[in-house]
């Protein structure tokens, strides 16, 4: 039984029997008072769940079509694994409170999950479908939704405050150098790294 959402515009009170169709509030009060409640939210226009809350580890179908959809391929920059080949991970893993939302989920093929869960590198989403890698190294990488590889500064880059020498390795590229020397001595390589 799907009631309608409380102060959801243009609802009317009146909820929906899976498989049935539309019930009256006698029979959906009936019906709820022996079941267990799931809380979904779904997106109005096309019906597709987008937050299955905490109550299931595993996302619905049309959630994660969705995911897979949003991200085409596997995430990790360079990685070109069809998103219909690969796991669907927790951003911010199910044990440790991540939600099975739109947000908190990607495309990543098994050898990159399992890269992930064994802590070679660490998945922020600050975006659904925008991604940052951090590497061990210090290299942090940003992927876009629609795929697209930026190397972002390192965080020891910053200029002393006595010397005005930058500490720690300048990663950024030389504008007039070769564009691939950047990576010579990134141990990782150019994306895909």
């Amino acid at each position: 039984v799907m009631p309608p959402a409380a102060g959801a515009i243009g609802t009317l009170d009146v909820a929906v029997l899976d498989g049935y169709g539309p019930i009256t509030p006698d029979i959906a009060r009936a019906l709820a008072l022996g079941g267990t409640w799931q809380r979904l939210i779904t997106d109005p226009a096309t019906g597709t769940t987008l937050d299955h809350g905490r109550t299931r580890y595993r996302p619905p179908t049309d959630l994660a079509d969705l995911i897979r959809t949003r991200d085409r391929t596997c995430i990790r920059p360079g990685c070109g694994t069809p998103a219909t080949r690969c796991d669907l991970d927790h951003t911010i893993p199910y044990h440790h409170g991540g939600p099975t939302t739109a947000d908190n989920l990607a495309a990543l093929c098994p050898a990159d999950h399992t890269r992930k869960t064994n802590g070679e590198y660490h998945i922020e989403q600050p975006h659904p479908g925008v991604f940052i890698f951090h590497l061990p190294s210090g290299h942090t990488y940003r992927r876009d939704p629609d795929g697209t590889t930026t190397m972002l500064n390192r965080n020891d880059t910053a200029p002393s405050p006595s010397t005005g020498e930058r500490t720690g390795s300048d990663h950024r590229p030389n504008p007039d150098a070769d564009p691939d020397d950047r990576y010579d001595q990134d141990p990782y390589g150019p994306p895909p790294f």
